[in-house]
């Protein structure tokens, strides 16, 4: 496993990873980028988009494209919308 990680931390290294890209992750990427078994990465995806699923979060975990991916959650996507829009009026500090 990536050094300093232990089983248990498996399922936050993915989320981190996971939540700086804005494209889909592949399970063997990911492997390889944690230095574990894709069998493990695969587990831990489903269980973390299970987890996201059954708190009712802000985020969901989705497999698309051949890889998986964060997204904001639909129930959101109004309440994101204007808070994206409304940094086009913000002011810019002289």
């Amino acid at each position: 496993m990536f050094e300093g990680l232990d089983q248990t931390q498996l399922s936050g290294a993915i989320e981190a990873m996971l939540f700086v890209t804005d494209e889909p992750v592949g399970v063997i990427e990911l492997a390889d980028m944690l230095e574990v078994d894709p069998k493990l990465v695969e587990q831990a995806l489903v269980d973390l988009r299970e987890k996201l699923e059954r708190e009712q979060r802000g985020i969901q975990l989705r497999e698309v494209a051949g890889g998986w991916r964060l997204y904001t959650h639909p129930a959101y996507h109004d309440l994101v919308e204007k808070y994206v829009l409304s940094w086009d009026t913000r002011k810019l500090s002289q």
